[in-house]
């Protein structure tokens, strides 16, 4: 996957993409999520979704940014895999927070897996 910098990963900020720094995982099927989500992993399937703050189901804790657009426009419903950003530093003004996730209460389970959100500058 080559690095595309439009507004989320933060030039010249901690990311290295040799591999480490990303992963392929997998959503459920009927997902459609934007890449610069907040991720959150599911702990029984271990399928990642959008990061809620009303999940419980492992998903409220944000640990992971999605790196691609999940686009699942198949006719079955059928899990997809995606790229993540295991660590990094993005740029707030290219992260999208689900429902109750903001950068205050993220901030610290984010930076507990090695991602840093700065605020961003338009």
């Amino acid at each position: 996957m080559a690095v595309a910098y439009e507004n989320l990963i933060v030039a010249g900020g901690r990311f290295t993409n040799d591999g480490g720094d990303i992963e392929t995982v997998t959503v459920p099927a009927n997902s459609t999520i934007k890449r610069g989500t907040v991720m959150g992993k599911i702990t029984a399937s271990g399928k990642y979704v959008t990061s809620l703050s009303a999940s419980s189901d492992g998903s409220q804790i944000a640990t992971t940014i999605l790196a691609e657009d999940a686009v699942n426009d198949t006719a079955s419903p059928v899990d997809i895999k995606v790229v993540i950003y295991k660590k990094g530093t993005f740029n707030s003004l290219g992260v999208v927070f689900g429902t109750g996730q903001t950068l205050a209460n993220t901030k610290d389970s984010l930076h507990n897996v090695s991602i840093e959100i700065t605020l961003g500058v338009a």
